[in-house]
């Protein structure tokens, strides 16, 4: 299934926005053409509808300072990047701003 996301590199820092990440967020990072860490992930993460133990193992997969998880993401992953990433998670939604 094709996925969009848009990378934005900016002072050799690279945010990533996804789509709703049907693919997978792993997998779309791994495969992203610019090949430098990622500071900021936002956006859905597709799994809603995912048991706990696939959700877990797909968040260990996941490397970046920040993250925002949003729509599509679920209650189950959202709880869990909230304590991996702690302070670094940061809340999103129709109507947020969020600014570095």
């Amino acid at each position: 299934m094709p996925e969009q996301a848009l990378m934005i590199d900016i002072n050799d820092e690279l945010y990533v926005v996804t789509g709703c990440g049907h693919m997978g967020i792993p997998y779309l990072l791994k495969n992203l053409p610019i090949k430098k860490p990622v500071k900021y992930l936002l956006g859905g993460f597709h799994m809603l509808h995912m048991d706990t133990i696939k959700v877990k193992a797909a968040i260990e997969d996941i490397n970046t300072e920040y993250i925002t998880a949003t729509h599509c993401s679920g209650e189950a992953a959202i709880g869990m990047l909230k304590i991996k990433y702690k302070e670094k998670f940061i809340a999103g939604g129709v109507g947020s701003t969020i600014r570095f």
